[in-house]
């Protein structure tokens, strides 16, 4: 169903042209946790557990949103919203064994963000660099000569040094924002494939209830000069 509805494949084998795995990855958790899709995740779970991962996947949204952003944090609101949380599953959900990752987010966040002097530990986050394994695998093995370690490798590097280049990514960022539906406003698919997504609900492009939370707990900016 959540597949069907939001065009979310977790927990599955990832395919063949893929190093090993699940597909569960970033892409997913994202687009797992936008406010659009807590009312489908929701409709998954028995009646009884509703409310509570519907104030769940709302929590956790927001909290993931702040640890990944790089503005000064308001740790009180932050230590707020990871302890409401973690009461919830420890009163509503006392079957869950918690991983050492969610158990590190709801316990450790707000001591990690007050060592580093109240700013998110964003800009902290190594995904950026893991995400450009698959770019490091693909040139030295298909974009560069096998006559040597030295040659393949400064071939590997050239192609790397091409994609900084400011103008090949002026347009990749164009080509980017031509996945977008003019229907529904959504950046899942583009206008011509909405008809395969009947189920997805107009987003608004006002902000929603997850951004005014986020907005609460980081510092703006101009708060910040002051």
């Amino acid at each position: 169903m959540l597949k069907e509805t939001t065009g979310l494949t977790l927990d599955q084998v990832a395919g063949a042209n893929s190093r090993g795995g699940t597909t569960n990855d970033g892409n997913q958790a994202r687009r797992f946790f936008k406010s659009e899709s807590r009312d489908f995740v929701v409709a998954c779970v028995a009646e009884k557990y509703k409310g509570t991962i519907n104030c769940l996947h709302k929590n956790l949204s927001v909290i993931l949103r702040v640890l990944s952003s790089t503005k000064e944090v308001n740790c009180e609101k932050l230590r707020d919203i990871t302890t409401e949380t973690s009461l919830l599953i420890a009163e509503k959900l006392p079957w869950v064994s918690l991983n050492h990752t969610i158990h590190g987010v709801l316990h450790h966040s707000v001591e990690l963000i007050q060592i580093n002097n109240n700013w998110s530990i964003g800009s902290l986050s190594e995904e950026a660099l893991e995400s450009n394994n698959k770019f490091v695998r693909r040139y030295l093995e298909q974009f560069s000569r096998k006559i040597n370690p030295t040659d393949q490798l400064k071939d590997a590097m050239s192609r790397l040094i091409e994609r900084s280049n400011p103008e090949i990514l002026f347009h990749q960022r164009k080509l980017k924002n031509l996945r977008f539906c003019n229907i529904c406003n959504s950046s899942h698919h583009m206008t011509k494939n909405h008809h395969k997504y009947p189920n997805v609900q107009q987003i608004s492009m006002v902000e929603n209830e997850y951004d005014s939370l986020v907005s609460e707990i980081l510092i703006q900016s101009d708060e910040n000069s002051v």
